[in-house]
């Protein structure tokens, strides 16, 4: 499944390498989904024709992760066409232009006779061969885009490298501005009431999955504020809790309700005490409607 680094960071970031290898059992490429992010991460480049570096890819936000294929004989196409089992949209590769295979022995990759080519470590691909893809590879998609395939415990190493210490220094936050709030709530009478709660301070973005607010997390400002419920789908409330503290710590996090395994940091209190909260914090007073 193909997702943004953010999402994935939230899905097993907290986990120890135990258990994050087994819930990762496959390689994952790795790749710019957003050729204009900035990053830390040099290994991640973009490259002109001529070979010449055009970007490095440092922000977590712009990067993208695609698992291998997991079944025998399962093929995986690499191109722009939105029915790709990996996209990548530029103008320089083509509709389908590679494809990915499982194995016995692992996975292969071929060149899908695209019109500007796949070379794997360097070396051209051909529409007739297949070449096997192992930790570490680097695939050269066009000529100027670099995927790398790191195997799950490489792969927890890069995502422990993905500190908020190593983080570019974030100004201050701002306590009169108006802030964003990501909330991750049910449906309901607890959605709505704090909606109209938050509206007061700024803007508010919900969903019942976390995934959908990941990429807003992993890019907003400092001082924004994440909210959520003890009860959440697909993530245990204090492992979400947890890796947002570890990689966004400049983000101000309440919970609406009671978590003993919570980190200090968060803010934990009963939703009737969210509109006093909020005045405290940000020293607007909630206009009554």
């Amino acid at each position: 499944m193909q997702m943004g680094l953010p999402e994935f960071l939230a899905r097993y970031g907290g986990s120890p390498r135990e258990e994050f290898e087994s819930r990762v059992q496959v390689p994952h490429l790795i790749f710019p989904s957003q050729p204009e992010g900035r990053s830390r991460l040099p290994f991640l480049t973009t490259r002109k024709k001529g070979g010449k570096l055009r970007e490095t890819i440092e922000d977590a936000s712009a990067i993208g992760l695609y698992g291998l294929p997991t079944e025998l004989g399962q093929l995986a196409a690499v191109g722009r066409s939105g029915g790709n089992e990996l996209v990548i949209r530029s103008g320089e590769i083509s509709k389908v232009h590679c494809f990915l295979r499982r194995t016995d022995g692992g996975w292969e990759v071929k060149d899908a006779d695209s019109a500007n080519g796949t070379c794997h470590n360097g070396t051209p691909l051909t529409p007739e061969t297949w070449m096997e893809l192992s930790d570490g590879d680097v695939l050269l998609i066009a000529d100027f885009l670099e995927i790398h395939c790191l195997a799950p415990r490489a792969l927890f190493s890069l995502l422990k490298s993905l500190r908020s210490e190593d983080a570019p220094p974030r100004d201050p936050p701002d306590r009169s501005r108006s802030r964003r709030f990501f909330a991750v709530l049910d449906e309901g009478p607890v959605r709505e009431h704090v909606r109209q709660t938050v509206a007061r301070y700024g803007e508010f973005h919900c969903s019942r999955l976390w995934s959908d607010l990941a990429p807003l997390i992993w890019s907003a400002n400092p001082g924004d504020v994440v909210l959520c419920t003890p009860v959440m789908y697909g993530l245990r409330t204090d492992e979400f809790c947890r890796i947002v503290a570890r990689h966004r710590a400049d983000l101000e996090q309440i919970l609406i309700g009671s978590d003993p395994s919570l980190p200090d940091a968060v803010t934990q209190l009963p939703l009737g005490m969210l509109k006093h909260e909020l005045e405290r914090r940000f020293g607007k007073k909630a206009e009554h409607r």
